[in-house]
């Protein structure tokens, strides 16, 4: 099993954060027991309310990574670069609302879109610029942001949706080499709300594919009173 994955573990059992493997990375553990090949990042999820609690686990990580900050900052997420160029983390917060869970993510690269080249460039850029506006205003919401109108600097942008009841519990599953690590209570009915058949590996996934993802702009448009509270929300209001 890889050795910074096993060290993330057990930083995040050590200080009794609530939180669980996801993503790639649960279904890595599940299906291989380890993490999937050609993955670049290590997926943790934490409740929204305990952003204050990741503090000791960044510490107790920081000889090995540095939290990334500046124009690559994402304010939905804690990423923690490895110091030596290996897999990052990534450390994503969820919402709860109803009778579902939310958690929005940064932009997703087309395939067709090289790292390095000319047009990852120009796919690029306006990630950043939005990023640098969206420090002092919310980066993910294009009807509120600066940049908003402009579709070139919203990007695609996503978020992820599930039903509540599949990440309302976690439980402390030995996930190989005796290592326990929490995932959701019912994550076999997880990976399959996200994946589909995911006990076999699919060459093609796209990551819109996945059951959870939602553009942002696409909920705006067709939850716009869910949009409002979840604003509302994050700008000091209260629910109805």
């Amino acid at each position: 099993m890889n050795t910074e994955l096993i060290r993330a573990i057990n930083a995040f059992n050590k200080h009794k954060v609530e939180y669980w493997i996801d993503s790639g990375t649960l279904l890595g553990l599940v299906r291989d027991k380890d993490i999937p090949k050609g993955d670049d990042d290590i997926d943790f999820a934490i409740w929204a309310e305990d952003i204050g609690k990741l503090g000791p686990i960044i510490k107790e990580l920081e000889p090995h990574y540095k939290e990334q900050k500046g124009i690559k900052f994402i304010p939905e997420s804690t990423i923690l670069n490895h110091v030596r160029g290996g897999l990052h983390i990534s450390i994503h917060y969820y919402h709860k609302r109803k009778d579902y869970a939310y958690c929005f993510m940064r932009a997703i690269r087309p395939k067709n879109i090289k790292k390095g080249t000319f047009k990852w460039a120009l796919w690029i850029a306006p990630q950043i610029i939005y990023n640098i506006f969206g420090k002092k205003r919310d980066t993910l919401n294009p009807k509120i942001h600066p940049l908003g109108k402009f579709k070139f600097f919203i990007g695609e942008r996503v978020m992820f949706k599930i039903p509540l009841h599949l990440l309302d519990k976690t439980i402390l599953k030995n996930v190989g080499e005796d290592i326990k690590a929490r995932v959701p209570k019912k994550y076999k009915e997880y990976l399959s709300f996200c994946y589909g058949n995911w006990h076999v590996p699919n060459k093609n996934w796209n990551p819109m594919d996945d059951g959870r993802a939602l553009f942002v702009k696409d909920w705006i448009l067709k939850e716009k009173g869910e949009m409002k509270w979840i604003i509302g929300k994050r700008y000091g209001g209260k629910e109805e």
